[in-house]
């Protein structure tokens, strides 16, 4: 590119301050309204969406939760439904971040470079244009990587475990972690028996 007048800089630079600011209004939507909680009490336009109709409610119990004949039988179908539907809303902000998003940055992305390439002043083209194709993959690179971060970690296989497992694993990993509190022991009380499916291990671990 060569060196350019003042007023061309201005025309360059609204080029790239309209971009930029594209950019920013995607992954703010992205952020502060797609990748919210939706509720029965909280509707939005999150992704997160936990709102279940009447019908899907009835539906839920006939067939799933009255054949629950003990309170872990019904505590397990109800974490396994909810499991069940953050999938479901995980796949959603994939597709989101993947097809949507992609799109619109890459078409913006599409269109500073049609802008740039009309301008008369401007002789590499070629430089500039191989330049906005590595900015291209880099973008879809990125954007896979975001949307990656949408999965549930795998689950490693572990017994049927109490309550008191992940809270001693979690005192061990903060014992590790912060030198200072390598004695660091608090009062535990555990006044349930409750067993919970190893499947949870992780997610159990992961809260506390």
């Amino acid at each position: 590119m060569d060196v350019v007048d003042y007023e061309d800089q201005k025309t360059i630079n609204s080029f790239f301050s309209e971009f930029s600011n594209d950019v920013d209004t995607y992954a703010g939507d992205l952020k502060n309204n797609l990748i919210q909680l939706s509720t029965e009490q909280k509707s939005t336009l999150g992704l997160f969406n936990y709102a279940y109709s009447e019908n899907e409610l009835n539906d839920l119990y006939t067939r799933i939760f009255r054949r629950a004949r003990s309170y872990e039988e019904f505590y397990n179908a109800a974490i396994d439904e909810l499991w069940r539907k953050t999938e479901v809303n995980l796949e959603r902000i994939r597709d989101i971040a993947l097809v949507d998003v992609q799109q619109q940055i890459i078409s913006s992305l599409d269109s500073l470079s049609v802008k740039i390439g009309r301008l008369s002043f401007i002789n590499d083209h070629y430089e500039f244009h191989r330049t906005v194709t590595e900015c291209r993959t880099h973008f879809r690179q990125e954007i896979e990587k975001i949307a990656s971060w949408f999965k549930r970690s795998n689950s490693t296989t572990i017994n049927d475990f109490k309550i008191e497992l992940p809270i001693k694993t979690s005192l061990s990993v903060v014992r590790k972690i912060h030198v200072g509190y390598s004695n660091f022991n608090p009062d535990q009380e555990v006044s349930s028996s409750f067993v919970v499916s190893g499947n949870y291990f992780i997610h159990f671990s992961d809260m506390l």
